[in-house]
């Protein structure tokens, strides 16, 4: 009955031990999320994940998320625009 198949998303550090990584995804502040492209000890460069204008946020107001949570949030905007027709 047991279906040893079961996804995983990702095995991520979570706490404290999660590092702004390039590459890596983060939530500013004002709850955008963005693809890591650059962090300096001041400030952290984030492109949307579809591509786009990148923006720079202080690096104290951003948060490392997992891919998984990268991949919801690409989902709802999905659906969002499809709801209004874009």
């Amino acid at each position: 009955m047991g279906d040893d198949r079961t996804l995983k998303i990702a095995d991520e550090p979570q706490g404290p031990t999660r590092r702004l990584t390039v590459g890596g995804f983060a939530r500013d502040d004002n709850g955008r999320v963005g693809e890591i492209m650059a962090v300096t000890s001041s400030q952290v460069f984030l492109r949307p994940k579809g591509g786009g204008q990148e923006w720079v946020r202080p690096a104290d107001t951003v948060e490392p998320i997992t891919a998984g949570e990268a991949l919801r949030e690409r989902v709802t905007e999905q659906n969002r625009r499809r709801r209004l027709g874009l």
